[in-house]
C-alpha cells in the first residue's frame, strides 16, 4: 500500500475535460469537488454541478445536491424538477435525504406538501426523520400528528428527531417515549437523546417532570460509556437551572440547612456513608420538616457528578412542590 499526499496543478479547462471524460468515479469526484467551489450560475461549472445531479454513482450525484445552493437561488425553475426525481426516486436513500433536505431548504413548502407526504412512506428511516424535521419546522400541528405515528418505529434517527420536537414542544407528557428512545436507541443518538430528555424535563410541568427524574435515575445508573453519563450529568444540570428558577417566581427560600447540604454535598454524604449503618441522606427544610432520602439507590450511579446532580435535583423539587 502507498501512502502519500497529492498535489495537483491544473486549470478550470483540465477539470472541465476530466468531469466529462473520466470512466473512473474518483476521478469525476475530485473535478466535481473543485468546479462546484465557489461557482456562478450561468457559468461552466455550474453545468457540471447540474449535470453531476444525474451522474450514474450516487456519491457524485450526492455531491452535487451538498454544493446546490446557488443553482437553487438563481434559477429555482430548472432545479427544482431535477430534485423532487431524486427525492422520490433515487435508488440511494443518502441522496433522497440530501434531495428532501434541499427542498426543504430553497423551496416553499407549501408547494411540495405532497413530495413531503410521500418522503414520510418512504423505505428509508433516514428519509422518514429527516421529512418529519422538516415538517416540524414548517406545520407544527401537523408534526405532532405524525409524531404519535411514527412512535412505533425503533431507528435511532427516528428517536432523535421525534424527541428533539418534544424537547420544543413540552406541553404533553412524553416520558414513557423518552425512556423507550434512550433505551432503544444507538451510537452518538443516545447522547442526543438523553441531552433531548434534559431539555424537556427542564421545561414541562412540575409533575411530569417529578415523573421523569426515576427515568434518568435508572439510566444514571445503568450506562457506562462516559459520553453517556456527561449526558445525563447534562440532563440534571438544566432541570437544577429550571427548578430554581421556578423556587424564585414562586418566593420560596432555601433554608439554612438545605444550603448546607446542596453547597456541601461530598461533606454530608461521606459523613452518613461512614457513620450510618444504613446510609441516608437527612435534609431538613423547615422545623417541622425532615426529609430522610434512602441512599442505597445513590449508590447505583457509575457517576459521582451525576450521582450528586441527582440529590440536588430531588432537592430543589421537594422544595418547589412543598
Amino acid at each position: 500500500m502507498l501512502l502519500c499526499t497529492k498535489k495537483e496543478n491544473k486549470e478550470k479547462q483540465a477539470y472541465l475535460f476530466q468531469f466529462y471524460h473520466a470512466p473512473l468515479y474518483l476521478d469525476r469526484f475530485e473535478a466535481l469537488s473543485f468546479l462546484s467551489k465557489e461557482y456562478r450560475s450561468g457559468s461552466e461549472e455550474a453545468g457540471v454541478v447540474m449535470d453531476a445531479l444525474k451522474d450514474p454513482f450516487w456519491k457524485i450525484r450526492l455531491t452535487a445536491l451538498d454544493n446546490i445552493s446557488e443553482l437553487a437561488k438563481n434559477i429555482p425553475d430548472s432545479v427544482l424538477p431535477v430534485v423532487r426525481k431524486l427525492a422520490n426516486t433515487d435508488s440511494s436513500s443518502d441522496v433522497r435525504e440530501a434531495a428532501y433536505r434541499t427542498l426543504g431548504k430553497y423551496f416553499r413548502y407549501q408547494d411540495l406538501v405532497e413530495d413531503f407526504e410521500n418522503g414520510l412512506k418512504d423505505s428509508s428511516y433516514q428519509v422518514n426523520a429527516r421529512v418529519f424535521k422538516i415538517v416540524s419546522e414548517k406545520d407544527a400541528i401537523k408534526a405532532t400528528q405524525i409524531a404519535k405515528n411514527m412512535e412505533a418505529d425503533s431507528s435511532s434517527d427516528i428517536f432523535y428527531e421525534i424527541t428533539n420536537y418534544y424537547s420544543l414542544h413540552p406541553e404533553e407528557n412524553h416520558v414513557s417515549y423518552f425512556s423507550r428512545a434512550i433505551g432503544k436507541s444507538k451510537g452518538w443518538n443516545r447522547y442526543q437523546v438523553i441531552n433531548n430528555f434534559g431539555k424537556y424535563l427542564a421545561q414541562t410541568e412540575e409533575n411530569v417532570m417529578i415523573e421523569g427524574l426515576p427515568v434518568l435515575e435508572y439510566f444514571g445508573t445503568q450506562l457506562e460509556k462516559r459520553h453517556l453519563k456527561n449526558a445525563i450529568n447534562n440532563c440534571y444540570k438544566a432541570i437544577q437551572t429550571e427548578l430554581k428558577s421556578k423556587i424564585e417566581k414562586k418566593g420560596r427560600k432555601q433554608s439554612t440547612t438545605l444550603f448546607f447540604v446542596y453547597e456541601r454535598m461530598d461533606i454530608v454524604v461521606w459523613y452518613r456513608r461512614i457513620c450510618s449503618p444504613t446510609p441516608l441522606c437527612c435534609v431538613q427544610f423547615s422545623d417541622s420538616d425532615l426529609i430522610i432520602y434512602p441512599w442505597k439507590p445513590l449508590l447505583e450511579f457509575k457517576n459521582w457528578n451525576s450521582c450528586r446532580a441527582y440529590l440536588h435535583v430531588l432537592i430543589l423539587s421537594h422544595v418547589l412542590c412543598a
